[in-house]
Order: structure tokens, then sequence, then C-alpha cells
């Protein structure tokens, strides 16, 4: 009969022990499952800020690019700005008239393709600011206040928020 209670009672130790084997093991899972999903969490994040970041970089390198070209374009616009100038000024005899006509035509389907890419020109009737303007010269002026932009020697233009080019400006003393 001793022998019998000692089985059970070697039984009941053993399943015991068992039992709090099985528990611990189950904690250590638990640990394991929450590490698991910690580091799931985690690297879930760094893509998603990876793909945010390769997102935002190819958008600047795209602005860049298309900057770059505007750059390109900008001393055509330029060149047709003072060819009308000079044309309008020889514009007395009808062979002047018709390439004035034409002139403008190309200036304007240019201004307006400027305007659908969302080119804007830089404005320059107001006071001189370093950010969009850049200072040539200094004219001593009685019709303007110290700081005012007298003329404006080149236009500057910007694209989405950003200046392409500066306006190239005379400023008054």
């Amino acid at each position: 009969m001793e022998k019998k209670q000692d089985e059970t009672t070697y039984n009941e130790q053993q399943t015991e022990a068992t039992a709090e084997q099985a528990e611990t093991q189950n904690e250590q899972n638990a640990a394991l499952e929450d590490t698991f999903k910690l580091q799931f969490m985690r690297v879930s994040a760094d893509f998603a800020n990876y793909k945010r970041r390769v997102e935002k970089d190819r958008t600047e390198w795209i602005v860049s690019g298309q900057k770059s070209l505007i750059m390109s374009f900008l001393p055509f616009l330029d060149d047709f700005e003072r060819a009308l100038e000079a044309t309008r000024a020889a514009a007395t005899e009808e062979t002047a008239e018709t390439v004035l006509k034409g002139f403008e035509l190309i200036y304007k389907n240019l201004k307006k393709t400027f305007d659908d890419l969302g080119i804007e020109e830089i404005d320059c009737s107001k006071e001189f600011n370093p950010d969009f303007h850049e200072a040539l010269m200094q004219i001593d002026s009685q019709e303007h206040e110290s700081g005012q932009i007298v003329s404006v020697l080149t236009r500057g233009y910007m694209f989405k928020g950003s200046v392409v080019r500066h306006a190239k400006v005379s400023v008054a003393r």
C-alpha cells in the first residue's frame, strides 16, 4: 500500500513539475511572441518610413529636373522680350508690324506654356527682397524710396514655391 502511495505521490509530483514546466514554457512563448510582435512593428514602421523617404526623394528629384529644364528655357524668353522691345521701337514699316505680331504670338504662347506648367513670374513691384531679387545696382531716384525696386533688368521666376531664378533689379538708394 505504501508503494502505491509513493507512486501516487511521485506521479503527483511529476504532474506538478510538468505543469510548472508547461506554465514556464507558456510564459516564455508569450514573451517571445511579444518580442516578435515588437520587432515586426519596428520593421513595419521602418519600412513605412523608408517608403515615405523614397517618395519624398523621388518628388524632389522630379522637381529638380523640372527646374533645370525651366532654367534652359529662360534665356529664350529673355531674348524674345528683348526682340519684342527692339521691334516695337522700329515698328514704323509694315514688315516690322508683321514681325512684331509674330514675336508677340510666340511670346504669348511661351508665357501660356509657362503658366500651364506652374511657372510664376516674381513680383517686382514692391520693395527689394533678397529671397526673390538680386540687386545689380543702386540708383539715386527721387521718385522711389530707399529699398524700392526702380527697374527690372531680368525677370525672375518661381516654380512650385521655390525660386528658379532671382529677378535682377536696380534698387533706389
